[in-house]
Parts: C-alpha cells; structure tokens; sequence
C-alpha cells in the first residue's frame, strides 16, 4: 500500500505537488484557523468563501467521521494521510480533543449570486456609499482569491476602485479597511474615468490634485465631497455600473416554500410603504423628492452554514 502523511499546518507549501486544488484550499482554511465542519444530509462540508456574491465550499466524498469534533474548540494541529484511495484527516483540538475524517477525496462546490439589492447596515451615515464599498470589496475578495474564474468584465473593472482612499474611506465597519485594501494609482485613474463619464469635472479636478498631495485632510475632503448631492451623477452611475454586473448572475433559490414566503414579504413591505405616504415600487420608492431603496440581507442558500437566528430582512436606505 502507498502511503503519503502531512502536516497541513502550518505548512501548505508542503502538500503533494500533484493533488487537486480543493486541498490547497483546505490547507489554507486550516493555516489561517478558519476550519469550520458543517454536516448536510450526511455529507461534511468544509466553507471557504461563503458572502453575498459567492458561496463556495468544500465537500468530503465518501466521508466518515471517528471522534468527536467540538465547533467551538481551537484546532491545535491537522495532519493529512492517505492509504491506497483513502485519506484520513486527523484534527488535534485544545483540550486533547481528536477526530479523524474519513474520505475519498474533495469536490468543490461554487455558485456565484447577485448582490447590488443586499445591504447591512453596520455603520450610520452615509449608508448608500457604505453599501457601494462593500459590495465592491466583495468583488475585490472574489478576484483575489479565484481570479477571472468567477468575476465577469464589469466586476474585473470595478474592483480597484476598492483602493482609491476617499472611496474606501465610507467602511462599512467600524474598522478602517485601509490595510487590507491598500492603495493604488490604478484606483485614482479609474475614479477619474468614471468621474468623465458621469460629467463630474469637479470631482475629476479634486483626484488629480489628491494624486499629487495625498494629504490626509486632503483624503478626508474628497470623501465627504463624495456624498453631496452635486455628485450625485457619479454616485449614479458606480451603482448601475455595480447593478448591472451583479444581474449577470442568477438570484438566490430556496425552493419553492421559501422563495414564496420572500416575495410574500416583499409585497407586504410594498404595501406598508404605500400605506405611510410612499410612491414607487419595490424595490424603488419615493416621497418628498426623495428616493429609497429597499435592501435585503440573504442566509446563505445551503441553510446547514448559516447562523441559526438569521433569515431574510427588509431595510430602507435612503438614497437621495
């Protein structure tokens, strides 16, 4: 019998040159203590990215289980060894904690979906950039981990613009996201192309100088220009731009029980806006000259991966 053993932690690079990407995922999962378990129909299921544009995961063929494996506990170590077609996966948790996974192999699962009507609402103020920055890193977080695999033309476009500071300045957290998406002068040149294509020469004027002087309170003055009305044309055309790319993709699918139990609470949610004095349609209404947008929070259509207390939700952003 062949046999091959090897410590997936902390040492990727260390995995058999030859073996499916799937395991590299994994290995990478288990380095950065994102290993999480999921049982669905007496299948393990191991999530790797898992948001509002993409839910991909990993699946165990064939899989068992010995051991008992504790969600809540550290992984203080995982080895990986095969014999013949099987590999054994053999997790040390803290507390001398041991379970020993069982398969034949790893497939992936992926499904891209679409995301320009989901929003959380995490941060006050300025929610309709807020949401705008978020949907964008997203994108951004697909292409750097899968590259062009699953990410269409108008996202591959858009995802820089996740760098340019007085964008990215409107977190939708409270933490700063300036080291995780650090700056580029490819984000400045694509603000200013969309900055001529709105007609926006002011703010196309104010990016050329921050290119130059990239003072703080300079970063700080672009960002709060951005939010005034008279660039609401710039802010237009970044949302369609972000509408149209998310369209390429189908919308989430619960099956028919669910799927009706949503549009039942979009109806009503329609209604109640009409009966408080709003025009519109969903998900667009208006009053008073000004526009709102419904947005929606999603669980993740393999139920077995979402948190327990969490479904569907309607909220108003306004956008204008």
């Amino acid at each position: 019998m062949r046999e091959k053993y090897i410590e997936l932690v902390p040492y990727q690079e260390e995995l058999w040159e030859d073996m499916p990407a799937p395991f590299f995922h994994l290995a990478e999962i288990l380095k950065c203590g994102a290993f999480e378990l999921c049982q669905a129909d007496e299948k393990f299921l191991i999530p790797y990215m898992m948001n509002d544009a993409l839910e991909y995961y990993l699946i165990l063929e064939e899989a068992s289980m010995t051991g008992e494996y504790l969600p809540e506990t550290e992984i203080i170590s995982a080895a990986l060894s095969q014999n013949g077609e099987k590999y054994l996966l053999i997790l040390r948790q803290k507390g001398g904690g041991v379970c020993t996974l069982h398969f034949s192999g790893i497939k992936e699962s992926a499904q891209c979906y679409q995301y320009h009507r989901i929003g959380h609402f995490w941060v006050k103020g300025r929610e309709q950039w807020r949401q705008l920055v978020y949907q964008i890193g997203t994108i951004y977080d697909k292409y750097e981990y899968f590259g062009e695999r699953f990410c269409n033309q108008l996202e591959r476009q858009l995802r820089e613009l996740i760098r340019f500071a007085p964008f990215r300045f409107w977190s939708p957290v409270h933490e700063s996201l300036k080291d995780r998406y650090p700056d580029s002068a490819e984000a400045a040149a694509l603000m200013k192309e969309l900055c001529r294509e709105a007609g926006d020469f002011s703010y196309l004027c104010l990016t050329t100088v921050y290119q130059v002087l990239k003072f703080p309170f300079l970063e700080r003055l672009l960002a709060e220009e951005l939010t005034a009305s008279r660039h609401k044309n710039l802010y237009r055309l970044i949302r369609s731009r972000l509408d149209e790319a998310s369209l390429g993709y189908p919308g989430r699918d619960y099956g028919v029980q669910m799927n009706g139990m949503i549009e039942r609470e979009r109806c009503a949610f329609e209604t109640r806006m009409h009966g408080d004095g709003f025009c519109g349609k969903y998900p667009v209404f208006y009053k008073e000259n000004r526009e709102f947008a419904a947005m929606e929070e999603h669980p993740f259509t393999t139920l077995e991966m979402e948190w327990k207390d969490f479904g569907f939700r309607i909220r108003l952003m306004e956008v204008r």
